[in-house]
């Protein structure tokens, strides 16, 4: 039963946690409808930690959250490795009419030494905003903004994108508690989130990456389950 696989639905203890090597390691959560037709506002929240220095591989972005299609469509949440002293949270959103995003320079300790709440919130043709562990982080916001184009071809990613290159590459670290919403979460809702809040309204997935164990990763409120790629328990 979900139940008895959901060991917390509030704040997590991190006592089963699922690293990603930064190489070639994910979870593949399919591409169903719910996730496909996220075309307006979306957000999308995680705890993360790091395994390893930033920028020891130079310039990359180390994806947390990602449904994209090369350029094309789709939302995302990730580090940006720009310079060894130059690190940011971005999200981003795209279509096959150009792609826009939000970022800030969040420092080089960033999720070293412990756990940190992660958001990302898109409002539809408005601003994006950024939160860590429940506060905005004032990102700057572009001057043209792009919805999620529909990209039903291309998977769900937790830990990576669906593409490799030099610069779009996969998480290196820990994450946990992910989620996805159809909507644009208030400052009060993410704040509620990140003290262990059980926030419904528009959540599309909610995947607890607690198992401990086995090659899936449950999602507790929708029907996209994850697959393992390559990430280990510990």
């Amino acid at each position: 039963m979900i139940a008895d696989r959901c060991k917390s639905m509030f704040r997590p203890n991190f006592e089963s946690k699922l690293q990603f090597d930064g190489s070639n390691d994910y979870v593949d959560c399919g591409s169903g409808a719910s996730l496909d037709n996220i075309t307006g506002s979306v957000s999308l929240c995680a705890w993360i930690k790091a395994n390893r220095a930033w920028y020891t591989y130079g310039a990359r972005y180390a994806y947390i959250l990602a449904k994209d299609s090369l350029y094309r469509s789709g939302y995302t949440l990730s580090v940006y490795e720009r310079t060894a002293s130059e690190i940011r949270l971005v999200m981003h959103t795209r279509n096959s009419s150009g792609i826009s995003g939000a970022d800030k320079v969040v420092g080089t300790d960033f999720a070293r030494t412990d756990f940190v709440h992660v958001t990302g919130v898109y409002t539809s043709q408005t601003r994006f905003d950024l939160y860590i562990n429940g506060e905005d982080i004032s990102a700057t916001n572009p001057t043209t903004f792009y919805d999620p184009g529909n990209h039903s071809s291309y998977p769900f990613r937790i830990g990576a994108s669906t593409f490799y290159s030099a610069y779009d590459t996969p998480f290196p670290g820990w994450i946990y508690d992910a989620r996805v919403y159809n909507v644009a979460l208030t400052a009060n809702e993410v704040r509620g989130i990140y003290n262990g809040a059980h926030i419904t309204r528009g959540l599309v997935s909610r995947w607890l990456i607690n198992e401990g164990s086995g090659t899936t990763v449950y999602d507790i409120h929708g029907s996209n389950d994850g697959t393992i790629s390559g990430a280990s328990w510990t």
